[in-house]
């Protein structure tokens, strides 16, 4: 895999939200969380993950640069909610199935 390949599943496959919640479930700090707050921390950390790996295919020019302000903020919300999505499916379908 290449690192184009792995950013490009980071944006594009939902690897950001599953990112997120492989560290929700392995770092003390947030794995011992409330439920509501962790939540929030998994979604924040989805949208980080996301925005982090947009922006290192822009800088690499694996991806054109958006053309305006408004362009990049929508590029990056675009990027945030599918991993924020994708998190929450994921837990819905590991952890809350066992239930």
């Amino acid at each position: 895999m290449t690192l184009m390949d792995f950013l490009k599943w980071v944006l594009l496959s939902g690897g950001a939200g599953v990112l997120a919640y492989f560290l929700m479930g392995r770092v003390p700090e947030l794995s011992d969380m409330q439920p509501e707050p962790k939540r929030y921390a998994s979604w924040l950390l989805s949208a980080v993950f996301a925005c982090l790996a947009f922006s290192l295919m822009v800088a690499l020019g694996y991806s054109e640069t958006p053309m305006s302000i408004q362009a990049w903020i929508e590029q990056l919300f675009y990027y945030s909610t599918l991993a924020i999505g994708t998190s929450q499916v994921t837990h819905a379908r590991r952890d809350l199935a066992k239930r």
